[in-house]
């Protein structure tokens, strides 16, 4: 159960205030249990257990829609937020799915790895499909588990990307808000195939260059086999064009990715981040 100690959820249940004065000829004892049984007393229970809970599920609500304002910040680390947008449409069936599955997990084990990454890393996840789903919302690996993707419909990608977009703005504007300094945000996009007809790639794409021309985010997407290297491309700032994937080295990129945040978050503002070698997963790559 939840309790806000001296907060306006609950502003009776901590007042110091409350405890008689000596004049009184209570026990220190007594006073104590004044202290804080008195308060409580003064509130209708039940009304205060409807508004604990109409308080909690609002939070949730919010947190759906991408507003974080009711949350709390667990740390005031510098905080790094990684948005992964995934293609979960019936093409990634199969050998491609079980592979993003495994290198998801794999990702998930290595950055609880290290004690400042664990506390500075916020992931979120966001599969696409025929339709968008925020499977995690950011968060510091301790406090979620990695799901488990499976494939369906068709490939709304535009929608999945403008909804990371959301996520990371959202989320920034809550570390301002709650005095958290941050490393700027990653979107990373993974995908094998090319938008449905009618998704707005040429918005996207505009979207895509502003934010990363302004540094509201990184944005970095990646090609599985039969991904549209051109359409991604065209959606790419130049300054980090598009990768494709070695085969289905899911294990491999995600290896490399979670060495790169471990990187970003050890880093100090001002400093030169120079990321891992991509070649152990990066089609085309050399040095």
């Amino acid at each position: 159960m939840c309790f806000f100690w001296g907060t306006e959820q609950c502003p009776h249940v901590f007042a110091f205030s409350s405890f008689p004065k000596p004049s009184q000829r209570q026990s220190q004892k007594s006073a104590i249990a004044n202290a804080f049984i008195e308060p409580i007393s003064s509130i209708n229970f039940h009304s205060y257990i409807l508004k604990r809970n109409f308080f909690l599920i609002t939070k949730i609500k919010y947190k759906m829609a991408n507003d974080f304002t009711t949350e709390s910040p667990e740390n005031y680390q510098q905080k790094c937020c990684c948005a992964l947008v995934l293609d979960v449409s019936g093409s990634m069936e199969g050998a491609p799915i079980n592979e993003l599955n495994q290198g998801l997990q794999e990702f998930y084990r290595d950055i609880q790895t290290d004690s400042t990454t664990a506390d500075r890393l916020e992931v979120a996840v966001i599969e696409f499909s025929d339709s968008i789903k925020t499977l995690i919302h950011p968060d510091l690996a301790a406090n979620f588990t990695m799901p488990i993707l499976t494939t369906k419909g068709t490939t709304k990608l535009v929608d999945g990307v403008r909804e990371g977009i959301n996520i990371v703005r959202s989320r920034k504007a809550w570390y301002k808000q709650t005095g958290q300094p941050y490393y700027r945000p990653w979107i990373i996009l993974i995908t094998d195939g090319a938008p449905d007809n009618g998704q707005d790639v040429i918005g996207i794409a505009a979207e895509i260059r502003d934010g990363v021309s302004k540094k509201d985010f990184f944005f970095f997407a990646i090609g599985v086999q039969g991904g549209d290297m051109n359409m991604l491309t065209s959606i790419s700032d130049s300054s980090m064009p598009p990768a494709k994937l070695q085969g289905l080295k899911f294990s491999e990129f995600f290896k490399w990715l979670s060495a790169s945040m471990t990187t970003v978050t050890n880093s100090k503002d001002g400093d030169k981040v120079n990321l891992p070698n991509p070649a152990g997963w990066m089609t085309g790559f050399s040095v």
